[in-house]
């Protein structure tokens, strides 16, 4: 009996100690299931904010393109966006990333390319306007915007200094397209009626929206001195942090309103009111400078007796919120450009 007890005994203390084992094993289970499932949690945060922050346009910009954009700039793969220029013999496809990136000396080369192909499709076109060679000028230029906004889009810095390139060398100089330049081409742009009144109808529309924007900006950096320099009587620290963090970020966005207003003017003057031929007198006329949309447009103003700059900008007879609004007729009219319209002139005014 007492032998049986024993055994009993043993069998007794073996299952607790495999039931403690399990036991044991079970809460190390739990454990590294919780440590994974914390892991799996922040894998799928990181992706998240990257996929949140995956281009420099998504941080800084409120504005992403026009239709015609999104019709051009591709999904490749996990590469993300792409172009496709076909000015060789092989189509080449290149990432917006890595385009937004060329060495100035590069993004140079490549709008030269753009501007060797245009000029023989001008010569063939002004002498015979029903050539096959005005689908490829049609193609070319707006391969050749596309490029451009995405530079604008991706890299701001390095399209504001693309546009100080003398191209045929490929790197900044002091010179500049003169005056005297861009009165010479003008001209040469042939204009309709319609398309001037439309320039100038959105050159009021621009620097009135500009001039709203800055004196908000005014507004806001007025409320920085009386935080920064402790002349809120009683602030704290945590205030004063607070309301300078919110300043920064209100001119930010500030700033990123205006260069999408920016950005967004010259899409409607190159993707919008001119036609493909006229973008292709523009940049093969203007070579080896770019010319800028402001000079153009500035040229014809004058020659119309429109406001200065400075007058449109302190426009006080509409309110601020009218100049907001009446820039919504470009973002209008910008959602109605694609690439089946784009080759001809789409009319501004009928926006109004």
């Amino acid at each position: 009996m007492s032998h049986v007890l024993l055994l009993l005994q043993a069998r007794s203390r073996s299952i607790e100690t495999q039931l403690a084992e399990a036991t044991t094993a079970l809460h190390e289970m739990k454990a590294k299931h919780s440590q994974l499932e914390a892991r799996n949690q922040l894998l799928e945060k990181v992706a998240r904010l990257n996929n949140t922050h995956s281009s420099p346009s998504d941080r800084t910009l409120l504005w992403q393109g026009d239709p015609a954009w999104s019709e051009q700039a591709h999904t490749k793969g996990s590469q993300g966006l792409s172009l496709t220029f076909t000015l060789w013999d092989q189509d080449c496809v290149v990432t917006v990333d890595e385009l937004s990136k060329l060495p100035l000396p590069k993004m140079a080369k490549l709008y030269t390319a753009f501007v060797q192909k245009l000029a023989v499709c001008l010569l063939e076109v002004d002498g015979d306007p029903n050539s096959p060679m005005v689908e490829q000028m049609n193609n070319w230029t707006a391969e050749a915007t596309c490029f451009a906004v995405a530079v604008a889009l991706y890299n701001p810095e390095a399209f504001r200094t693309f546009g100080q390139l003398r191209l045929d060398v490929g790197s900044v100089l002091p010179e500049r397209m003169s005056d005297e330049a861009y009165k010479e081409l003008l001209p040469k742009m042939e204009y309709t009626e319609a398309q001037v009144q439309d320039l100038l109808h959105l050159r009021r529309l621009y620097y009135g929206k500009l001039g709203q924007l800055y004196r908000q900006r005014k507004e806001l950096r007025s409320q920085v001195p009386l935080a920064c320099m402790g002349e809120v009587e009683g602030i704290c620290a945590t205030d004063n942090y607070t309301l300078l963090s919110s300043l920064a970020e209100k001119l930010r966005v500030n700033a990123a309103e205006e260069y999408s207003v920016f950005l967004q003017s010259f899409c409607a003057i190159f993707r919008g009111v001119q036609t493909s031929r006229q973008r292709g007198i523009n940049m093969v006329h203007a070579y080896p400078y770019v010319a800028h949309k402001d000079r153009v447009v500035g040229v014809l103003a004058e020659q119309h007796g429109e406001p200065s700059i400075n007058t449109l900008l302190s426009d006080t007879s509409k309110s601020d919120l009218q100049h907001a609004a009446d820039w919504q007729q470009v973002t209008a009219y910008l959602d109605s450009i694609s690439m089946a319209n784009m080759h001809m002139h789409q009319p501004l005014l009928r926006w109004r």
